[in-house]
């Protein structure tokens, strides 16, 4: 999404505590007009109220995250990417810490659950090529793009460091289908599994699909086994709310992108932002 957008979400997001913040200053200013500014102040403050309630259970997060499912699943039959010649896989973040002048760069949840998709794909299909996705955010221009962790995740998990191609130039879905449509084709490759969240593979293969790939879609879950955010469903957990924040981030993602036409046929071989895509990190070239 745009830099403008990218900031929206980031502070006026619903969930977030920006937009609880504002909702609740908003609700005091309407308290100074009087009696029915009062009420209308009641009245809102408990709607955001109630939201935040909903939204901070595991039961409000998978109700969120279910309007995003398409009933996308996982490949477990190898017939069904039969002919596969290579699996894509795309970043969902990176998270870097430092310290004194040293640095660590790991994956994100999402990052990591969709790379342990992959390499569960690549045992079960054993294509010639690996593409891990990801660049730097562009509200984390100094971060590290999310390819590089997740190409260390997958030689970890037992796929070969030769048969892995990094791709570490896109900021977004949108760029990461502008892009790897010209990798694919350059690496003669025709068919392929696309691996994303669940939660975002409805947006990810409809933006393929409109640039022209057909990919097969294999999806990776919002949520690690055992994770805070599934139980118990009716008691509020921050990192339900941290879910339900991520699921709204999707549901403004479509709608612009539905907007832009990216996920449209009709959209054409647009091509990305050029000075986003060329102050970039260059692309890693695969291991020989």
């Amino acid at each position: 999404m745009e830099l403008w957008l990218e900031r929206l979400t980031q502070y006026l997001l619903p969930g977030s505590t920006t937009f609880l913040l504002a909702a609740v200053l908003l609700g005091w200013g309407l308290m100074a007009l009087g009696e029915e500014g009062q009420r209308v102040a009641r009245q809102w403050l408990g709607v955001v109220g109630l939201a935040y309630l909903v939204m901070s259970t595991p039961w409000g997060a998978a109700m969120l995250e279910e309007g995003l499912d398409r009933g996308y699943g996982a490949v477990i039959d190898p017939a069904e990417a039969e002919s596969a010649q290579a699996i894509v896989v795309l970043g969902g973040g990176a998270v870097t810490f430092e310290l004194r002048g040293m640095a660590y760069h790991t994956l994100s949840e999402e990052s990591a659950l969709r790379a342990l998709e992959a390499a569960r794909l690549y045992a079960l299909l054993k294509p010639r090529l690996v593409v891990a996705s990801g660049g730097r955010g562009d509200l984390d221009p100094e971060g590290a793009p999310a390819a590089e962790p997740m190409r260390e995740a997958l030689i970890a998990q037992g796929v070969p460091a030769d048969r892995i191609l990094v791709e570490a130039r896109s900021m977004s879905t949108y760029q990461q289908a502008v892009i790897l449509k010209e990798i694919l084709s350059a690496e003669s490759v025709e068919r392929f599994v696309l691996v994303t969240s669940r939660s975002h593979m409805w947006r990810a293969l409809k933006t393929f699909q409109a640039q022209g790939l057909d990919p097969v879609p294999s999806a990776a879950p919002d949520h690690g086994e055992g994770s805070k955010e599934l139980r118990p469903a009716w008691l509020p957990h921050p990192a339900a709310l941290e879910a339900s924040k991520r699921a709204m981030r999707e549901y403004l993602a479509l709608a612009y992108y539905w907007a832009r036409g990216w996920m449209r046929a009709a959209a054409g071989p647009e091509t990305p932002d050029v000075e986003a895509v060329e102050h970039a990190a260059p692309s890693v070239a695969r291991d020989r």
